[in-house]
């Protein structure tokens, strides 16, 4: 199985393969070509990113039966359409920092 990673490399975000704690590094996402470079760099010298790096994140709210049940709200005849800003995505263990305004906040 291969493993593709996005991780931050000598300040830019890259994509590589992992091999075991040796991250191969590639010339682009694999999706769009990217290849092998030859270089190799240890995974504890990388910061791990999220997987993605989305323009746009569309959400649905309240978008089955026992979701809006739970909360106390009915169905909505109609989708609840929200956006929510690019930077909401984080990589793995980095803090889920919350606004001082935040009063109810849902995974």
């Amino acid at each position: 199985m291969t493993r593709i990673i996005r991780i931050e490399h000598d300040g830019a975000a890259r994509f590589g393969r992992l091999r075991g704690e040796l991250v191969e590094l590639l010339s682009d996402a694999p999706w769009r070509g990217g290849t092998p470079t030859g270089s190799c760099t240890p995974l504890q010298a990388v910061r791990l990113l999220a997987p993605c790096a989305p323009s746009k994140i569309v959400c649905v709210g309240r978008n089955y039966a026992a979701h809006a049940a739970e909360l106390g709200n009915a169905v909505p005849a109609e989708p609840l359409i929200f956006l929510k800003p690019p930077s909401a995505v984080i990589g793995p263990g980095e803090p889920i920092v919350l606004p001082p305004v935040s009063g109810n906040v849902q995974h």
